[in-house]
């Protein structure tokens, strides 16, 4: 079961862009509506293709998260996570659309 976890995020929170470049940099952008006007408006970071024995591929991001790629093409980008709490772990599916 996947639920949607951007109903209860912030309205400003939703603008936000996320862009993947080919040399493996990454550039979030707060788009117009920012949380909080002391926020930058674009940060960077930096990614790196992995590939696990069984031929799964993954991004590894500057911060140590890793994400499970499930399909990746011209139009969307779906990533998988595991999040784990002190109680409990949940995956979680992000879905980014090509405009």
């Amino acid at each position: 079961m996947w639920l949607d976890i951007f109903k209860d995020r912030q309205p400003c929170t939703l603008d936000n862009t996320f862009r993947y470049t080919v040399s493996g940099e990454y550039i979030v952008d707060e788009g117009a509506s920012k949380c909080s006007a002391a926020d930058p408006q674009t940060f960077k970071g930096k990614w790196a293709w992995q590939q696990s024995v069984d031929n799964r591929a993954f991004f590894e991001f500057s911060s140590g998260d890793v994400r499970m790629v499930v399909q990746l093409d011209d139009n969307i980008l779906i990533i998988e996570s595991r999040v784990y709490s002190a109680t409990y772990g949940t995956d979680r599916r992000l879905t980014f659309n090509h405009p």
